[in-house]
């Protein structure tokens, strides 16, 4: 054979020698590549994976600590609303406990002044029928310082299943123990009863929503010396508004009255919970919403169920 010819094939046969070794080299090289990226994707997926326990272990402890916390405030706010509902009752309480003092003291005096003669029927009579007359007056008084308490007795009720009701009725009972108080305050307030309707909820709570916000009002009236103190409230539908001419809130303060211990009256032991809680019964309890805006001359609030 042509020696010519014997080394091209030569050279032909050491190529493919070298493109296979190449491609050998290559081939392990690409599997070495993807035994490694394998192995890093074994690796990130368990770290992902611990990690994501992590997470949900992180998350579970926030959410734990935050239900605490929540609750921690919720009782710090019942306790502070009791305070002010034990001040509303002792107010209610003092005029019809003066009525009474008033009564008895007439009955002694007229014992001590002699001023029936026991020795007449005629004396005999009018005492007795004077005595009756003061003695059921006193009872009246103090059947209506009971009606107070049954007002009161069941308002922190825990665990409460919601009745059906509306916020007309809600209202009415909130203005059974506030009323005289706005009223001694110079306060007018005047209602507007729309078309409504019967809804799920917890009558006590709510009314605790309603009484906070109407003493938020007349503290403001007190402190702003507003003369002419009108509130105006409107309920429509699902709806409960609470509208004054207080002035309104300042406009930096606006977006921060329902936050927890946000307070504007420390100088009066204020604890900044009662429009946080109002929130929460509203809004975690009823699934509804409460807002509040400046408008016109005062401030508005919106109870929505």
């Amino acid at each position: 054979m042509d020696e010519k010819y014997l080394r091209r094939l030569q050279r032909e046969k050491n190529a493919r020698k070298e493109a296979e070794k190449l491609l050998e080299e290559k081939s392990l090289e690409l599997y070495n590549l993807n035994c490694d990226l394998e192995k890093k994707v074994v690796e990130r997926t368990n770290e992902l994976h611990l990690l994501n326990e992590n997470l949900e272990e992180r998350i579970e402890e926030a959410t734990r600590k935050n239900k605490l916390q929540e609750q921690k405030m919720f009782e710090q706010a019942r306790m502070a609303q009791m305070g002010e509902l034990i001040s509303m009752i002792a107010h209610q309480w003092r005029q019809p406990l003066t009525s009474i003092s008033g009564r008895t003291s007439d009955i002694l005096f007229s014992l001590e002044l002699g001023e029936y003669d026991f020795n007449t029927q005629e004396g005999i009579e009018n005492h007795t029928k004077d005595l009756t007359k003061k003695l059921e007056t006193i009872n009246e008084i103090v059947q209506n310082l009971s009606m107070i308490i049954n007002d009161f007795k069941d308002f922190y009720k825990p665990n409460k299943p919601k009745s059906q009701s509306n916020f007309e009725n809600v209202l009415s009972r909130s203005l059974d123990i506030i009323g005289r108080s706005l009223e001694k305050n110079g306060i007018e307030v005047n209602t507007k009863i729309g078309e409504q309707k019967e809804l799920m909820m917890h009558d006590n709570e709510l009314m605790q929503v309603v009484l906070n916000i109407l003493n938020n009002a007349k503290e403001n009236f007190n402190d702003k010396k507003i003369d002419q103190r009108v509130i105006e409230i409107e309920i429509q539908n699902r709806s409960l508004s609470i509208c004054d001419n207080g002035g309104g809130i300042p406009t930096e303060v606006l977006p921060k009255i329902f936050d927890p211990y946000f307070s504007t009256k420390h100088e009066k032991n204020g604890t900044g919970l009662g429009l946080y809680m109002s929130k929460i019964i509203v809004e975690d309890h009823h699934n509804g919403s409460i807002i509040c805006e400046n408008l016109n001359d005062g401030c508005c609030f919106t109870i929505t169920i």
